[in-house]
């Protein structure tokens, strides 16, 4: 199913907000990652979170298969990592 883009994958970063993050963003984050105890979430992305992979909003981890077909549909990604990923 295609969302409004097209893609049929919901676009959940919020590139206006701070860090990329809007405050459902920040809060999603706060509770994925519970080892960032009482730090701004924005902040710990921007420091620590970012350079770990962690996934910085409410959007949920692909699927094997999910990621695949991402793929598949991206030259940017098979030049990156390889039509298998």
């Amino acid at each position: 199913m295609a969302d409004e883009n097209g893609t049929g994958y919901n676009m959940l970063v919020s590139s206006k907000a701070p860090a990329g993050m809007s405050d459902a963003d920040a809060k999603c984050y706060s509770s994925r990652y519970g080892d960032i105890g009482s730090k701004d979430p924005r902040d710990h992305y921007l420091s620590t979170g970012e350079a770990e992979g962690r996934l910085p909003t409410c959007a949920r981890n692909l699927t094997t298969d999910e990621a695949q077909r991402l793929i598949y549909r991206t030259p940017d990604l098979q030049y990156k990592y390889g039509k298998t990923g």
